[in-house]
């Protein structure tokens, strides 16, 4: 993840503005599937914060907001938007993460997973960190957008450029779960490779559920 964290360093000022570019709405989509499960003052969790664009929408309705994210300029963006209670810079795939065990009502994380290959040990500490009956909503890339080849297994892709990680949602839901999450809701919708280009690739928008019991 160390080189995820260094593009991320470096285009941390212009990161929000890059993403209206791109014309992508995972975030607004992934919170409009969370809001029926939202309660003001819940604690939720911002796995790979980054600038905010995802989480602030959660403060803007009352939530408690902590963010973990690698990148310290990343950091530094979302700190001036002065929602967050709690920003700590930490590498996601070094566990276990400097918070407590059941601590947070709901996990997110919105344009991740694509960095990250061993999403078992990153589903391990979120159910670690979410309390019983909490919420999971993140997002992530699926390669199954070709009818030529069906992917059963994280794949690696090119992306404008960049090699990113894609997860089939069979493979995310048999992970779910394996570690006490239920699938609520689940919808695909596509996003584009670049501002230049008509070309989209298939994204998939989730929010699960973990188990209430010890």
């Amino acid at each position: 993840m160390t080189d995820s964290i260094q593009v991320h360093d470096y285009g941390a000022a212009e990161y929000d503005k890059s993403a209206s570019d791109y014309e992508w709405h995972g975030h607004e989509i992934i919170f409009g599937m969370c809001y029926d499960y939202l309660q003001p003052h819940a604690t939720l969790l911002d796995i790979g914060i980054g600038t905010g664009l995802s989480s602030e929408f959660y403060a803007q309705v009352g939530l408690e907001i902590t963010g973990l994210d690698g990148s310290l300029e990343m950091l530094k963006q979302c700190r001036k938007k002065k929602f967050a209670q709690k920003l700590i810079q930490h590498d996601l795939t070094k566990f276990p993460w400097p918070v407590e065990s059941g601590s947070f009502d709901v996990v997110l994380s919105v344009g991740v997973f694509h960095f990250i290959h061993d999403i078992q040990s990153i589903l391990k500490e979120v159910s670690r960190v979410t309390k019983p009956g909490g919420f999971f909503a993140f997002q992530i890339l699926d390669p199954n957008d070709s009818h030529e080849i069906q992917h059963q297994e994280p794949v690696k892709q090119i992306r404008d450029g960049f090699e990113v990680i894609a997860h089939p949602l069979t493979y995310i839901l048999a992970a779910l779960d394996n570690h006490g999450f239920t699938k609520l809701k689940q919808v695909g919708f596509l996003a584009k490779h670049s501002p230049q280009t008509d070309e989209e690739f298939l994204c998939r928008a989730i929010i699960a559920q973990k188990s209430r019991a010890e």
